[in-house]
């Protein structure tokens, strides 16, 4: 389990604009789930080795698609890259 006010202190009601992952495949889904709640509207997600690690990542990218707040592709580059974006109530603001 990773615990990232020990790797990351930060001031209560700090949001991260980007969440990029490019680190142990079995872990992006356990990384999203405590980062999700530091994500804002227009905040951006990038995971790279969707292609070459994936059945690793396949359960952080179904998370990624069965949100509704999310819009999200993946990128044809050498390894995959997935690219999303947290979607306000009204959409991106």
């Amino acid at each position: 389990m990773v615990n990232l006010s020990i790797l990351y202190p930060f001031k209560e009601g700090s949001r991260f604009d980007l969440d990029y992952y490019d680190i142990w495949a079995n872990g992006y889904l356990e990384i999203f789930k405590k980062v999700d709640p530091l994500l804002k509207a227009g905040s951006i997600i990038v995971a790279d080795n969707m292609f070459t690690a994936f059945e690793e990542v396949c359960p952080f990218m179904e998370c990624l698609d069965e949100r509704s707040d999310i819009v999200n592709t993946t990128l044809n580059f050498e390894s995959g890259v997935e690219f999303g974006v947290i979607l306000g109530p009204e959409g991106v603001e």
